[in-house]
């Protein structure tokens, strides 16, 4: 069988990450509509709002481990082997859930299938990254956004199908869906014998002639590892990974600036994702029907349908940044969605003050899931693996997704107890984040739209200014830039003068 090449090879490489955030998104969303079920309570003799929190957020913590592991790991296995690990953690984890009769037991379970996805958070948004070129990057990492959300949507109604359905009885209502877990990692990796390792994690590793091989392949076209344009595009990904490699480079690296500014760097793909939670996107995706029935008294039959709704809308609003964030870019979609995640959650404080404005409430939360699912469910991903350089990269994105599932953790702790405590008083605590978030992202955010991931250190290596508003977008500073001085120092090849796969 011949190697997959070109768009073929790209489609390859965008189903298998898909795979991987689809069963992200079904983790994620799938204890939502479990944890307020009569079977579900009763098997863990009807735990506090304080444990039930725990028994929920602890994946998160998984997720945090895991994605702190992949530092250590994810430079020495490379992308692919990563992205196996964490399947089997999941299909691990997934097994312990099912089969749990303690609170004990569910958490190992929990933290286990945490461990599986933290590792993939970290690791799929990177190598799609790092195999995509970087006109069409951006939109195929917020494609596979899109996916994360259709398995929010899948987990809510394959819960309402099992808890509402009838034809399932006593605790199989809810281990069911927790083992179905299990069965994405399968399809990930069927994809992944086809598709081959990253070529800048191979330059990384000195593999340079594996390098040509892969780049060629990505190209399609006919070309082959001789050919001039994938020995031009080769030749700056591996003179990029040389360069990277001849700075001295340790972990406390990653906390000083350096002549490629790692600190700052590190902290523009972390601080995005402790945003987006602070949004309160998880206490709606994790507890959406216990809050409904609380807050706005529903019945939870109609609670469970309103979440499966609301995943709907939050899908629709994912699917539409790949058609528009090649062509606004990151920047607008990070302000606009603060502006309009505020508006609606403005709107749902007020209306959830009474019981007689639930139609109100119910209007902003479909609005608010679906303006989040616009913007911040996507854009913090694609920007932090982006933003960092080559060395740093691995462990400076494992970090932003630890930043991400702590931030998650948080959150959904907080969140069965805020509300049965303070009502709607507990959604201005998200209200307020948005607020102070946007003068931030306007503040100090470089546009990453269009840059080659090799632009990138161009610009941090000469932009050394932490507010960006004279030097907003990377593509368009480096076409400014007459001297660069790394170029003047390694004679790296110029950007204007090859066109490179980002």
């Amino acid at each position: 069988m011949q190697p997959l090449t070109g768009k073929q090879l790209d489609w390859a490489v965008i189903s298998c990450c898909s795979a991987a955030f689809l069963l992200f998104g079904y983790d994620q969303g799938v204890m939502g509509g479990l944890v307020s079920t009569p079977e579900f309570l009763k098997s863990f003799n009807h735990p506090t709002p304080g444990l039930l929190g725990i028994i929920v957020a602890i994946y998160d913590i998984g997720c945090m481990i895991g994605s702190l592991c992949t530092m250590y790991i994810g430079d020495v296995l490379g992308r692919r082997k990563s992205i196996v690990i964490g399947g089997v953690l999941i299909i691990i984890g997934a097994a312990l859930q099912s089969s749990a009769f303690s609170v004990a037991h569910m958490i190992v379970g929990r933290i286990v299938t945490g461990l599986g996805s933290g590792m993939n958070t970290t690791t799929v948004p990177i190598f799609q990254t790092e195999m995509s070129q970087s006109h069409r990057r951006g939109a195929a990492v917020m494609g596979e956004m899109a996916f994360v959300i259709f398995g929010i949507v899948v987990s809510n109604w394959v819960d309402f199908g099992f808890v509402f359905g009838g034809g399932v009885q006593g605790s199989a209502v809810w281990r069911a869906p927790l083992a179905l877990q299990a069965v994405f990692p399968l399809v990930t990796f069927a994809i992944l014998p086809f598709i081959p390792e990253s070529p800048r994690w191979l330059a990384s590793k000195g593999r340079n002639d594996e390098v040509r091989e892969i780049v060629a392949r990505l190209e399609g076209k006919g070309y082959t590892a001789e050919s001039d344009v994938v020995i031009s595009h080769s030749r700056l990904i591996i003179e990029a990974a040389q360069h990277e490699a001849e700075i001295e480079a340790s972990w406390m690296d990653l906390f000083r600036n350096g002549e490629l500014q790692n600190l700052r760097r590190m902290l523009l793909g972390a601080i995005p994702q402790f945003i987006q939670q602070m949004t309160g996107i998880n206490a709606v995706v994790y507890f959406g029907p216990a809050i409904f029935s609380a807050s706005l008294g529903l019945t939870p039959r109609m609670a469970a349908i309103v979440g499966g709704c609301g995943s709907i809308c939050f899908w629709i609003g994912s699917c539409t940044p790949p058609f528009f964030i090649e062509k606004v870019g990151r920047r607008p979609i990070f302000l606009v969605g603060l502006i309009s995640t505020a508006l609606a959650m403005t709107g749902l404080t007020f209306s959830a003050t009474k019981v007689s404005s639930g139609y109100g409430a119910l209007a902003c939360i479909l609005l608010y899931q679906f303006c989040f699912g616009a913007s911040w469910a996507g854009v913090p991903w694609v920007y932090a693996p982006e933003i960092n350089s080559l060395r740093m990269r691995n462990r400076a994105a494992a970090i932003a997704s630890a930043t991400e599932w702590l931030s998650a953790f948080i959150v959904v702790v907080i969140t069965p107890v805020g509300v049965a405590n303070i009502g709607w008083r507990f959604y201005l605590i998200w209200l307020v984040s948005c607020g102070l978030a946007l003068p931030y992202m306007y503040l100090t955010c470089p546009e990453t739209k269009g840059a080659t991931l090799e632009e990138m250190d161009r610009y941090f290596a000469t932009q050394r200014s932490w507010i960006v508003i004279n030097a907003k977008n990377i593509k368009e500073y480096n076409q400014n830039y007459q001297e660069d001085p790394i170029q003047r120092e390694k004679q790296l090849p110029s950007t204007q003068e090859i066109e490179v796969s980002g």
